[in-house]
């Protein structure tokens, strides 16, 4: 029996889409598709520390999952019933194409063990605003330290972890953000592993949260 699959998320989802695409498109066939899909995600999750078997994201997972896109695409089912994160992955691509190429460029960096492309901004677009979303929150990891620039890199030991974590440190800092506009007590490593749509492990996630300079409180494993 293999091991328990975890939820697919955005990341996986728009390389899925991506794929199917080249298909409607006479591209590539569905099983090129397919084999290209499995491979991809399985590095995917190899580069984020994930333990993967052969079962892990396999061929035929992928044509199921396959199927249940094709649905969410044409907007009814044709095989499989689509998911809705395949429908709101689609719709993300019919109605907000920059939005969606932006997931895609992350996850193409993601399956290479590359930095995303929101690494390559300049320092002047890495401010994170709305410094008041941040203030609200007084326990646990939610409680971030309020700093006037609001940068999520503030001191050298961020940038090691912003190395270490090129995709996931920057979502980590977003998600607590995001957190303390609905939440008065500090969030839990399992909120924010939902919040940053499950990309990377929760040991990560804590090491991050251990050590950031903006980061402070005593973590909730719940």
């Amino acid at each position: 029996m293999g091991m328990r699959q975890p939820a697919w998320n955005i990341y996986e989802a728009v390389i899925l889409l991506d794929g199917y695409l080249e298909v409607v498109e006479g591209k590539k066939t569905t099983q090129e598709i397919v084999k290209r899909v499995s491979l991809d995600l399985r590095r995917m999750a190899v580069h984020q520390g994930i333990m993967i078997d052969e079962t892990y994201r396999d061929e035929n997972g992928i044509y199921f999952q396959l199927c249940s896109m094709e649905s969410a695409y044409h907007g009814f089912r044709i095989k499989i019933q689509a998911s809705r994160l395949f429908s709101d992955t689609v719709k993300l691509y019919k109605n907000n194409r920059p939005e969606y190429e932006i997931k895609l460029r992350e996850a193409r960096a993601m399956i290479a063990g590359l930095p995303s492309a929101e690494q390559e901004k300049p320092d002047s677009e890495k401010v994170i605003e709305s410094s008041s979303a941040i203030e609200k929150c007084e326990t646990s990891y939610a409680d971030v330290s309020a700093a006037k620039d609001n940068q999520f890199v503030r001191s050298d030991q961020d940038a090691r972890l912003l190395h270490q974590y090129p995709i996931i440190y920057k979502k980590v800092f977003e998600a607590l953000k995001e957190y303390s506009k609905d939440q008065s007590r500090g969030a839990s490593i399992g909120s924010i592993y939902d919040l940053i749509e499950h990309v990377g492990r929760c040991a990560d996630i804590e090491n991050i949260l251990d050590n950031a300079s903006w980061s402070k409180g005593e973590v909730t494993s719940v």
